[in-house]
This record gives structure tokens, sequence and C-alpha cells, in this order.
């Protein structure tokens, strides 16, 4: 009896591919001790602490809603509204900055609201200076040390009389930034569905992820997110996404493609 010869196996541009782990749509949730340790590791504060454990909690939350959705049998019609409301909150974005000037006199309840809807860190960001009460902050710190803050809202909810007043004071400056923080979202749900056109698979949880954690950088480590490969917010996703359950290896390439670089001041 004679033994038949195995074929070999032909090689396919998708043999490297299936060695790779498989791209994640959802996060795992860490828990109270490995929120703890990231905050030891990356020198956060409680607050800072707090506001990561939320914005987790957030993109959990939109990732689930988003495998809902990608299930739905109207997600197509879903799909062409949702860029119809986020080109209409683009032109309203636009607007505020154009009139910006004039916004300022709007009435009281109006910017007050505005105020209700911002965190001092989102208006020291628009407004490129730190303008939180030196009070406010001692209160909130005493109030976390002695247990009793646990969620954002409580911290919202304590801080929101000096958010109003603050919002009246520079609302100029504010509206256009509330507009642009509602637009944002939709905006990057508009780029990561086109992201996901065609090809290989996109790493969906990762993208969302570094975006979410990218828009609540002033909260969590105090600065806007920068492109820079041993800055502060490369350091932040490289320790958050594994404990997350996601693959940090080629995270700061993401970032890279994901913020704008910086454009430089004209000389003179």
């Amino acid at each position: 009896m004679t033994l038949r010869k195995k074929a070999p196996v032909a090689k396919t541009p998708h043999a490297k591919r299936s060695a790779k782990s498989p791209a994640r749509e959802t996060i795992e949730l860490p828990d109270e001790a490995t929120l703890t340790e990231l905050g030891r590791r990356l020198k956060l504060s409680t607050t800072q602490v707090v506001h990561l454990r939320i914005t987790l909690q957030h993109v959990h939350a939109d990732l689930a809603d988003h495998q809902a959705n990608r299930v739905y049998s109207e997600r197509t019609e879903i799909v062409r509204r949702l860029k119809l409301v986020e080109k209409a909150l683009a032109d309203l974005n636009n607007a505020c900055r154009q009139h910006a000037k004039h916004i300022g006199h709007f009435p009281s309840e109006f910017l007050g609201a505005v105020g209700a809807m911002l965190t001092f860190a989102a208006m020291n960001d628009a407004l490129g200076q730190d303008r939180m009460p030196r009070q406010v902050d001692r209160t909130i710190q005493e109030c976390i040390t002695a247990g009793g803050i646990r969620s954002v809202e409580q911290i919202e909810s304590l801080t929101q009389p000096a958010r109003e007043a603050l919002a009246i004071q520079y609302g100029a400056e504010l509206v256009p930034a509330i507009i642009a923080r509602l637009h944002a979202p939709l905006k990057t749900w508009v780029d990561l569905n086109r992201l996901n056109r065609g090809g290989s698979k996109a790493n969906l949880a990762r993208l969302y992820l570094v975006t979410c954690l990218a828009q609540s950088a002033p909260e969590i480590i105090r600065r806007k997110a920068s492109r820079s490969q041993t800055g502060p917010f490369v350091r932040l996703c490289e320790a958050v996404l594994p404990a997350c359950g996601i693959d940090a290896k080629g995270v700061e390439k993401v970032i890279e493609r994901m913020i704008q670089p910086t454009p430089k001041k004209a000389k003179g």
C-alpha cells in the first residue's frame, strides 16, 4: 500500500491574520481594585479616578447600544438620520463660533443652563485657564475624603451653582464649547462607521475607548489629549486599555491618526 503525500498547504494572505486576536466590539469594566491600581500607577487623584470610572461605564454602555443597533432591522435608516443630525450640529457649531461675541448678551437663564451642563474641567478647557473657585475644589475633596461622593453626578450637583455663575460671566466662550461637545460623539460615531466599511474589521472597541478617553482627558489627567508618544495621554491609554481587555499594542499610532497636530503659531 502506498501512502498518499499530503498536498502542501498554499499560503494565503489570511494565514497571518488568523493568528491575530479577533477585533473586539466591547470592553471589560475593571473592578475597583484595578481602578485603584490604575490611579496609583498614573498618579491620579481620587476625583480623577472617579472621572475615569464614569468614562469607562459610558463607553461600555455605548458599545452595548451600538451592538444592539447592528441587528436592528432599520439600522440603515437610523444611520442615515444620525448623519443628518450630525451635519446639523456641525452647522450649529460653526454658527455659534461665528456669532460668539453676541452670545454673552443672551438671557442669564440660558447661560446658566449651559453652566449646569459643563464640568469645571470643560469650562477651564474652553476658557484656556483655570476658573474653578478654590473653595469649590476644597469642598469636593472634603466630601470625597468623607465618603460622601461616589459619582460624577454628585459632584455636578454640589458644584452646579458655581458653574452657573461662571457660565453667565463667560457665556460667549462656553456656548460654542458645549455645542462642540454635543457634536463630537455623533461625529465620532460617523467616523467610526466610515472606518468599518470594507477591508478587515476595525477594532471598534479600541477606537471608541481611545476616542472617549481623549474627550475626557481634561477631567482624568487634567490636560488635553496630545499626540506625543511619551506624553500622559499615551500613558493613560497604554494602562487603561489592557485593564479593559483591549490590546494596547500600536495605540500610539491610533492616537496619532485621531488627534490633529497643533498648528504652529506664525512668527512675528
